[in-house]
């Protein structure tokens, strides 16, 4: 069992985690040591809070400003993200805030105004804060890309570059991805200093906690299918 504060475990043991899994074993002995890292792992592997537990036990709660950034692909993850984060934090009484495009600005605006401790913000929408000048980085320690092949597939790649460029150079820089291509390696070699590269998993390998299932169908029959799977079970979760 990893060594944590009493508030993480105390907030850990409400979300009934148990037993570490093999990334967080990895992960979270080297974001403490300090080192960037590079993490090649699939979904329900754990990987979120492989890196936010480490980061909640980082921040200074009494500096009421962006202390760790998450940039992610899409808004359902970056809520998703944002929910780990304050189950995490409950017991820090840390303030974590979603920034993504598709709802009105101003809920965001206020909450930046009040102060938060952690950001988890698709690209677009954080350069459109950066750009009105909302957010202040000059207190960022960690910055984490998440899904970095999905958010380069996406068309973000010009957007990363740009927020890295404007968080502080001292900054420890984790990047986690399912896969990694050419243009992955190549963000890392620009962004991170003298990353650890860990691998959880063969390349796309489900792991064991995701049940995977698949039905052949004809293709004019996939909307009526869909549409019967969904009635089927109101409840779809991806974790």
């Amino acid at each position: 069992m990893l060594p944590i504060s009493s508030a993480l475990k105390h907030a850990l043991e409400d979300m009934e985690y148990t037993v570490p899994t093999a990334v967080q074993e990895e992960v979270i002995p080297l974001v403490r040591d300090g080192r960037d890292v590079v993490g090649q792992a699939q979904t329900g592997t754990g990987k979120t809070a492989a890196f936010g537990i480490p980061l909640v036990e980082a921040i200074t709660p009494d500096v009421r400003e962006p202390q760790a950034l998450v940039l992610v692909p899409t808004r359902e993850l970056a809520v998703q993200v944002t929910g780990e984060f304050s189950k995490l934090s409950q017991y820090r009484n840390l303030r974590t805030l979603a920034v993504y495009g598709g709802r009105a600005i101003n809920a965001q605006l206020e909450a930046l105004r009040k102060g938060v401790h952690i950001i988890v913000a698709t690209p677009g929408r954080l350069m459109d804060h950066m750009q009105r000048g909302t957010v202040d980085f000059g207190r960022v320690r960690t910055v984490v890309l998440d899904e970095a092949d999905q958010m380069l597939d996406i068309g973000f790649a010009d957007a990363i570059s740009y927020i890295l460029r404007h968080t502080p150079r001292s900054r420890q820089t984790l990047l986690f991805s399912a896969t990694i291509p050419g243009q992955i390696k190549g963000l890392a070699r620009r962004f991170l200093n003298d990353p650890v590269w860990i691998r959880v998993g063969g390349e796309s390998e489900p792991v064991d906690q995701v049940n995977q299932v698949y039905y052949e169908i004809a293709d004019l029959d996939r909307p009526r299918a869909l549409e019967e799977l969904l009635n089927r079970s109101r409840k779809v979760d991806k974790s």
